[in-house]
């Protein structure tokens, strides 16, 4: 059972994927998606002569494509809409959305939900992005708001990114920039990736957070409250270094042999 990458033609054409995660590009006409088992996305992109954003419902399992014709889908888990105002549900299971470019509605419905904003420059979006889940807005790299609603994590690009959570244990993840991580409350993760990313830790009780992925010497901490390491008790438990405020609790995952000192931290 592979992982498919799949293209229909411009007429009403009847798709059944099969196992794996499979990529499959709708090309236009009224379709009938199967996905089968695992992980598997239906995009809208390469529609050229789409006036009008995507409507998708996979809790419905229907999507009015990007040429306005109505289509029908079975176990697909993720969409990418297209360039213009797209309109994206889930349903129970969790999904992922790339909404690309224009002022898209997100809703996640139920299970944990993931944004994707790293195709955003493969058409055209070549701006850092900011991802607001307690405002529940996004300003892609288009520089276009999205709304989103019932969204758990966010995948960001390769320019500066901006991250907020909502206090539900949320994941982001950065790419190569200089990516911004502000943790409020809810058991959050982050992946910095490369870039000198700064992760702020903000509010009396901000929870118990983990950084997979922090780069000694280069990532910074911020943990509002704190006015100097000696506010920290840092030690490490296992393979990882475990920093604690307040009953707050940092892991930075890997870490247990780094010296994490004053040099990482950005008190103010």
């Amino acid at each position: 059972l592979k992982n498919d990458d799949i293209a229909t033609g411009y007429k009403n054409d009847v798709v059944k994927a099969g196992g794996g995660d499979d990529w499959i590009t709708d090309f236009g006409g009224k379709d009938r998606y199967d996905g089968g088992a695992g992980q598997d996305t239906l995009a809208f992109n390469a529609v050229k002569s789409a006036k009008h954003g995507v409507v998708a419902n996979l809790a419905k399992g229907t999507v009015k494509g990007a040429d306005g014709k109505l289509d029908k889908v079975v176990k697909i888990e993720n969409v990418q809409g297209t360039n213009q105002n797209d309109k994206l549900t889930g349903d129970r299971h969790g999904n992922d959305f790339w909404g690309l470019g224009g002022k898209d509605m997100i809703n996640g419905g139920k299970g944990k939900d993931i944004v994707h904003y790293d195709h955003d420059a493969h058409f055209g979006g070549n701006r850092g992005v900011t991802v607001n889940l307690a405002k529940g807005k996004a300003t892609d790299g288009f520089g276009k708001v999205d709304t989103l609603k019932a969204i758990e994590g966010a995948v960001g690009t390769d320019k500066a990114d901006r991250f907020i959570d909502n206090g539900q244990s949320n994941s982001f993840k950065g790419g190569a920039g200089d990516d911004t991580f502000i943790f409020t409350k809810g058991n959050d993760h982050a992946w910095g990736g490369a870039g000198a990313d700064t992760f702020v830790f903000s509010g009396a009780k901000f929870g118990k957070d983990v950084v997979h992925d922090f780069q000694d010497g280069q990532d910074m901490l911020k943990v509002t409250g704190a006015t100097s390491v000696a506010d920290l008790t840092i030690h490490a438990q296992g393979s990882d270094m475990l920093i604690d405020w307040n009953g707050n609790t940092i892991v930075l995952q890997g870490q247990a042999g780094a010296t994490i000192d004053a040099a990482d931290f950005i008190f103010v």
